[in-house]
């Protein structure tokens, strides 16, 4: 195994080694370089013996970086190992076809857990990837537990055998890695008693156990040929919430609260939502944890420095999912409708890409939007989810912010944060 340097950057300490795009880099201090992260872990030293190959050529040569400068070496992009499950529940089966390709892929990349904050389940996670854990110190790392009873997680992940998961997980404890675990909740599969298990097993794992979110499942309207599942409504949802209190008192390492509940629970439920202490440093936010209760506190503090009133008329159309329109409705409308001359429409905006039982504003497509909002006089402004653009600018049916002005006929901007947009401009 080996690594491509791509790049040579200009009066680096590699060109003056006479390293060349093209090379590739066998070992360093004769560790093996497998990938990126290979490579910075092993760069993180004052001496440095480099294993080099050049087309059919072999050359070593040696660095002493005391400073810990930058080499100038810029290595191949990992490539993200695809998940071996076949999950009852994995969205990506139920996503519909003609989305762009890359949104079919499968992660089960246990290094991108690390980087990036991706769930793995680590079924293909062997004896070498763990060691290499420990070795570099992989930690925390994001775990889909979803289940510890071996027949139950097989069920549920469809992977043909039991995979030592609980085995795995001791070794991760017994040598210092953490880990922030979720369970997905299929009721009738992995609920109740199974669950109770999963929870007292993790719990076991302390201190190496810094969370566990309860998750429920979220099922689309493409689900043809997959294994029936059901969703949990609202009554399910209150008991569920109610009966979670039995795990109120189980803390973590620094004493927060080791199991949380997703925020769509308490939609679901219409429940109001835990305070901020429920939780903790609000690690699990990225997983749907704790998102409203931050996002309420900080529409809370910024209300403060709202104006009275506005120097003319602004119409303000704000677009999100059916989950966020309610919340905005009764946490957001009043204090907004205070200020005079601005008015607030809230826009319901249906799943046309999923399908209705998909209410989360970050999956909405740009399909969704116009259907929700075409024909309609939008005024000044209409604001979208911040999440629903990806890195590149688009939706995940792949419209780009400017497609959705010339659809609507209106400007359009994603929500950062900044309430000083709904009265200040875009400019």
């Amino acid at each position: 195994m080996a690594i491509t340097a791509v790049k040579i950057e200009s009066g680096s300490i590699a060109e003056d080694y006479g390293l060349q795009s093209g090379d590739r880099i066998l070992t360093i201090n004769g560790n093996k370089i497998h990938d990126q992260l290979d490579y910075n872990f092993y760069t993180a030293d004052e001496n440095l013996e480099f294993e080099i190959q050049r087309k059919d050529e072999y050359f070593s040569f040696f660095v002493q970086n005391e400073e810990f400068a930058s080499l100038g070496i810029v290595v191949e992009e990992m490539q993200v190992r695809k998940c071996t499950n076949n999950c009852v529940f994995c969205f990506v089966d139920q996503l519909p076809k003609g989305l762009r390709r890359s949104l079919y892929f499968k992660d089960g990349d246990y290094r991108f857990s690390f980087l990036h904050g991706h769930y793995v389940t680590l079924t293909n996670v062997g004896k070498t990837g763990l060691q290499r854990i420990v070795e570099q110190r992989l930690s925390p790392l994001y775990i889909s537990v979803h289940t510890t009873e071996p027949k139950s997680r097989q069920k549920l992940l469809l992977y043909g055998k039991d995979d030592g998961l609980m085995k795995k997980l001791r070794f991760l404890r017994d040598n210092e890695i953490e880990f922030h675990t979720q369970i997905v909740l299929c009721p009738g599969i992995n609920d109740g008693a199974v669950l109770e298990k999963t929870i007292e097993d993790l719990n076991f794992l302390l201190p190496a156990t810094r969370s566990i979110a309860l998750v429920p499942v979220g099922l689309t309207a493409h689900r043809d040929g997959l294994m029936p599942l059901k969703l949990f409504d609202k009554k399910m949802a209150q008991n569920f919430i109610y009966e979670s209190e039995k795990w109120s008192d189980l803390q973590n390492l620094t004493g927060d609260r080791l199991v949380q509940i997703a925020d769509e629970f308490y939609v679901l439920a219409d429940l109001q939502f835990p305070v901020v202490d429920y939780y903790g440093e609000f690690e699990n936010i990225e997983n749907g944890v704790g998102l409203v209760r931050n996002t309420l506190d900080e529409f809370e503090e910024a209300s403060g420095n709202f104006p009275d009133s506005l120097p003319q008329k602004r119409k303000i159309h704000i677009a999100t999912g059916t989950a966020a329109a309610v919340i905005f409705e009764k946490h957001f409308l009043p204090k907004l409708n205070r200020i005079n001359e601005l008015q607030i429409t809230i826009h319901c905006v249906k799943n046309t890409v999923f399908g209705d039982s998909v209410n989360v504003a970050n999956l909405l497509g740009g399909k969704c939007i116009v259907d929700a909002l075409k024909g309609v006089d939008l005024g000044d402004l209409v604001v979208l989810p911040p999440d629903i653009f990806n890195i590149d600018g688009l939706t995940i049916d792949d419209f780009t912010l400017s497609q959705l002005e010339n659809e609507l006929g209106a400007n359009v901007r994603s929500f950062m944060g900044d309430y000083d947009m709904l009265w200040r401009g875009i400019d």
